[in-house]
């Protein structure tokens, strides 16, 4: 069978499905709000996300849980939607990878950074969360991209899902940027990285939820990972 041959079956659970976008508006309204709330001058341009569930600082429990712990959960509980479509064939890798981000995530919410002793223990975990949700996410773009184009209505998204990756290669670049020379204002790299992951997030959940069918009506492609130069997905 063609690589191109359908067969009616499961695809993510709406339910799951709409796990994804509401991680996003969680932290994308978590970080706002909380933000908005500081009355010391915190800026977005020069003061990194995680200062906001510092330690000490105002709303730091409210914002770790709202902008840390429960994104990080619904990202867990969107991983698990993609069962049906690892039980005719698809991969294991992406999801458990995004699960993987997702936990890390969480790592990061429950252990807050201490502005004031950085290598305390409880910084060093929230530093590992907060890094290794960002590196779990960039792999599992590479296995993502193969396993959503199994999905019609997700299957241009998977397409350029592997490129999602310039996202955080654009925050280490301009990290080093201003390292180096001073500008451009830092915390606006770090937020570009954070823009990618919940973009992909949300663009891979609501293209979900509005692709399935109200009768049966989901379809999974039944071969295996396509070939990149056929169909525009980067092999890891």
């Amino acid at each position: 069978m063609s690589d191109r041959a359908l067969i009616s079956g499961p695809t993510v659970p709406g339910l799951a499905a709409a796990a994804a976008p509401a991680a996003a508006a969680m932290f994308l309204g978590s970080l706002a709000v909380f933000a908005a709330l500081r009355d010391d001058g915190y800026s977005h341009a020069h003061k990194a996300v995680s200062e906001l569930g510092a330690s000490g600082a105002q709303h730091a429990f409210a914002f770790n849980a709202l902008g840390f712990v429960a994104p990080g959960l619904l990202v867990i509980a969107f991983t698990m939607g993609f069962a049906p479509l690892i039980r005719v064939g698809g991969s294991v890798v992406g999801p458990a990878l995004l699960a993987l981000s997702g936990a890390s995530m969480v790592i990061a919410g429950v252990f807050p950074v201490d502005m004031a002793a950085r290598d305390s223990w409880t910084s060093l975990a929230h530093l590992a969360g907060a890094t290794a949700s960002g590196i779990f996410w960039a792999a599992s773009l590479f296995w993502m991209g193969r396993l959503l184009i199994r999905l019609p209505p997700v299957a241009g998204l998977a397409r350029i899902t592997p490129w999602f990756v310039l996202f955080p290669v654009a925050n280490l670049a301009w990290q080093a940027m201003w390292q180096a020379t001073g500008w451009p204002a830092p915390g606006w790299g770090q937020r570009l990285a954070f823009a990618g992951y919940f973009l992909w997030i949300a663009l891979t959940g609501v293209m979900l939820l509005r692709g399935s069918s109200p009768a049966n009506g989901e379809q999974v492609r039944h071969a295996g990972p396509p070939s990149p130069l056929r169909k525009g997905v980067i092999d890891p």
